[in-house]
């Protein structure tokens, strides 16, 4: 099911994994500092971000909560499952207590993050779990047409990645895919699609200021088409509200008979 958007949509997602900082970065403390900066890059442009943590009852999630109720926390599932192959009833009762937990921690989980394209899995188990949105892995080649939100055939709106940044170019300054996501939210603001933003927070601690200055750019850019009336930007998750709520308010008609 699909539904035409009155304009564009940009909805931005910070991917965190707090149970793997200290392996993967130099120390939790340079990991907490960057979630900080990210939190205060958005304040600075007063942009909400939906927050991928593997774990939402950790402290962190509060803590961005904290800073602003606008912020979404969503279940950030990576790597891939290889359980949704070998014994998927382990893995799914894994996911479904996952979830409850967060709701048990106070988060108003709705939203699911995944790393790779597992979405037809998890996606009935999601939708009974009261999930309403996915950001998933793009299912065929990256289109160069914005899409619009359309559900998947199990319940829960499709939101497929268009990006994420910074770029893996070494020989750019800060990794990268600026101008892509500039020109995105150009293509989307023209034909009023939906395009997602990723951010992966460890690959922008490896790369420095750098790389945060090309993101910092590129949200003010979009603010300033924001400003403007061209463009929306929100969560996953009120994107996946208020287009479940449009979809209610239209009536039913049946495919038997034309409408009078």
């Amino acid at each position: 099911m699909s539904t035409a958007l009155d304009k564009a949509v940009l909805t931005i997602s910070v991917d965190l994994d707090w149970a793997g900082a200290d392996t993967r970065i130099a120390g939790q403390r340079s990991f907490e500092a960057m979630t900080d900066r990210l939190l205060e890059v958005c304040a600075r442009h007063e942009v909400p971000a939906t927050w991928a943590i593997s774990d939402p009852t950790a402290a962190a999630a509060q803590r961005i909560m904290a800073r602003d109720r606008r912020h979404e926390i969503a279940l950030w599932i990576d790597p891939p499952d290889t359980r949704l192959t070998s014994s998927p009833r382990e893995a799914l009762h894994d996911l479904s207590a996952r979830i409850a937990a967060a709701r048990l921690a106070g988060l108003a989980l709705t939203t699911l993050a995944l790393a790779s394209d597992q979405a037809a899995v998890i996606g009935p188990r999601a939708d009974r779990e009261g999930i309403t949105a996915m950001r998933h892995a793009a299912l065929d080649e990256p289109s160069r047409t914005p899409l619009q939100p359309h559900r998947l055939r199990f319940g829960p709106w499709s939101f497929p990645l268009e990006l994420s940044m910074p770029g893996d170019q070494r020989w750019i300054p800060g990794g990268g895919n600026g101008r892509a996501a500039r020109r995105a939210i150009a293509r989307a603001i023209a034909q009023r699609g939906l395009v997602q933003l990723a951010v992966d927070a460890q690959r922008l601690v490896a790369r420095g200021y750098a790389a945060q200055r090309v993101l910092d750019r590129v949200l003010a850019q979009a603010v300033w088409f924001q400003r403007q009336g061209s463009l929306d930007i929100a969560t996953i998750g009120s994107t996946a509200a208020q287009l479940s709520a449009r979809c209610e308010s239209v009536p039913s008609r049946s495919i038997l008979r034309p409408a009078a």
